[in-house]
């Protein structure tokens, strides 16, 4: 009985919350408006067509001509920053309520095991669900980001996967910890929907810097996802401090990597 009371109350609150994380995401993602100032004109990147645009927004200024070719105005990558990271957001949150629903349903003494596979799962498929949500057929060229200049210290490359992969561990282990904690709420659950939200903005950051090569946008994403990591540990902390623990190194990661970011668009204006 107290498994279906909770169940009803998590159903009950989904939609009531969606306001609030939509306001969420709307104010990690509007500093974003101000990039198209800052990205090279001659880059290759996505052109936002009118039609697509206009089927979310009939009120925003589209296009800017630049250097003889089609630069998206700052409400055209406002669009594409929060579009991408609130579908991606949702899309997790709905895929975790869907697992506790199964894991309710299993022996409880799987339940941590259960929901250390599910976070797994989230952390190693969320990068190529913002692959979709992106709808773009463009491809990460390695030879762009070779091009560019970078300051002496930058991290070789293998240093890349060899601190980001024992980083993600600690990440499945801190949020399995924390939605056992919360009863294996979702969209009900502040600490899991922030979490969820530092998981996408880092995905979109991948997007806009790799995928789209805008430089300054990427600077100011991944600044923010430097902040929701930060913020996120915060609400673990309470939640589990051994959790919050666990999520710090991840601050120290993010912090050099956005001073990487930084660099090189300075290098490169």
């Amino acid at each position: 009985a107290t498994q279906r009371a909770r169940d009803g109350a998590d159903s009950d609150n989904m939609m009531a919350s969606m306001p609030r994380l939509a306001l969420t995401l709307a104010l990690f993602s509007g500093p974003c408006v101000i990039a198209a100032t800052g990205d090279s004109p001659s880059m290759h990147m996505q052109k936002v067509s009118p039609s697509h645009v206009l089927s979310r927004s009939r009120h925003v200024p589209l296009l800017a001509k630049a250097g003889g070719g089609s630069e998206p105005l700052p409400s055209a990558k406002l669009l594409d920053v929060a579009g991408s990271s609130a579908a991606e957001t949702a899309v997790i949150l709905l895929f975790l309520r869907g697992a506790s629903e199964l894991i309710y349903r299993l022996n409880p003494r799987y339940e941590f095991a259960s929901t250390w596979i599910a976070w797994l799962a989230v952390i190693q498929t969320c990068p190529r669900l913002q692959g979709i949500m992106q709808r773009s057929t463009e491809v990460i060229s390695p030879e762009w980001y070779k091009s560019l200049k970078k300051p002496d210290w930058t991290p070789p490359g293998w240093a890349f996967p060899a601190i980001w992969i024992p980083l993600k561990l600690l990440q499945v282990q801190a949020a399995a910890r924390v939605w056992s904690s919360s009863q294996l709420r979702a969209f009900t659950s502040p600490a899991i929907v922030l979490f969820v939200l530092h998981l996408t903005l880092g995905d979109t950051w991948n997007a806009q810097f790799f995928l789209k090569q805008r430089k300054l946008t990427g600077l100011l994403v991944i600044y923010t996802f430097w902040i929701s990591v930060i913020a996120s540990t915060v609400m673990f902390w309470r939640v589990d401090p051994v959790a919050g623990a666990l999520l710090a190194p991840t601050i120290v990661w993010v912090a050099i990597a956005s001073s990487l970011n930084l660099d090189i668009w300075f290098l490169n204006r």
